[in-house]
């Protein structure tokens, strides 16, 4: 028997996004369970700087909206939007993609350009 579109991806809910995560460069993101988040000190590829001189502004911190979302063939993850007083990201498409087991305990920040940069949960999931 062949099955198309099945996953074995871990689902995730808002619980699951909702803490502190932290990446080895200083990168922090927080989700909040009001769909907003706080970044701090983020990967930012050249490609989504508004910044003359976007080599120089490699990193950006910022406030935004976040929904949770699957990610095509990536599995959990959440899309990523910048508030327009965020003055340093132009309009680029951002995203998350979660992993590990439940609790998803791993985290990969995402832009429509470069490398991924890697997070780490650093406060516990929620208890359901």
């Amino acid at each position: 028997m062949l099955t198309f579109g099945c996953t074995t991806e871990p689902q995730a809910t808002r619980a699951d996004v909702t803490g502190v995560w932290e990446s080895q460069s200083g990168g922090r993101m927080e989700f909040h369970d009001n769909g907003r988040f706080t970044a701090t000190n983020i990967a930012l590829n050249t490609e989504c700087s508004k910044e003359d001189d976007a080599f120089q502004h490699k990193r950006t911190s910022g406030t935004g909206i976040w929904k949770l979302t699957e990610v095509p063939d990536e599995g959990p993850g959440t899309r990523i939007v910048f508030d327009a007083k965020t003055r340093s990201v132009r309009n680029c498409l951002m995203w998350s993609v979660f992993t590990g087991k439940n609790p998803l305990s791993e985290m990969q920040l995402r832009h429509q350009y470069g490398e991924p940069e890697r997070y780490r949960r650093t406060t516990p999931t929620p208890s359901r």
